[in-house]
């Protein structure tokens, strides 16, 4: 579910349980780039733009509460490309979901219509989401979000 602000998917799994944030950002990162390169591979090389160089080993996270305990999340742009043609999004989603199924990104919501495709892939357990969106005859935009997620209490404070 939404946590309260909107801000990030909240997991169903206690905080304390949750796969951190330093291990969710990272996978995630390696994820998307496997996606990328499997796009460009598949259907053909994209001019990827819109590449974040933002993550949690960067120091860029926002503080996030969930059931009553204290985490952190990082949400960020993975892509965008205008290279793709409207028959090409069932086999992105397909690399899509083949690459985070893996990561707990389990649940997927289709709110495509006649001028949008319009996907979420979310994790229910641990919290976060991947976000497709596609104006139909326009770009595909790609961005994740970790949810909130503990993290290491011991590391240093790398953000805000």
């Amino acid at each position: 579910m939404l946590d309260g602000t909107g801000l990030f998917f909240d997991g169903q799994k206690p905080l304390n349980e949750r796969i951190t944030i330093d291990v969710a950002d990272r996978e995630l990162t390696v994820a998307m780039a496997r996606i990328r390169n499997r796009i460009d591979t598949e259907i053909g090389v994209q001019n990827w733009q819109n590449l974040s160089d933002r993550s949690y080993d960067n120091g860029d996270y926002a503080l996030c509460k969930s059931g009553g305990g204290e985490g952190r999340y990082t949400s960020r742009d993975e892509g965008l490309t205008f290279d793709l043609a409207d028959d090409d999004f069932p086999t992105v989603l397909d690399i899509v979901k083949e690459e985070v199924l893996p990561l707990g990104y389990t649940h997927l919501v289709d709110s495509s219509d006649d001028t949008w495709f319009y996907v979420d892939l979310f994790n229910p357990e641990d919290g976060g989401y991947v976000h497709l969106t596609m104006a139909k005859g326009k770009g595909l935009i790609i961005q994740v979000n970790t949810g909130c997620r503990p993290w290491n209490r011991d590391e240093a404070d790398t953000g805000e």
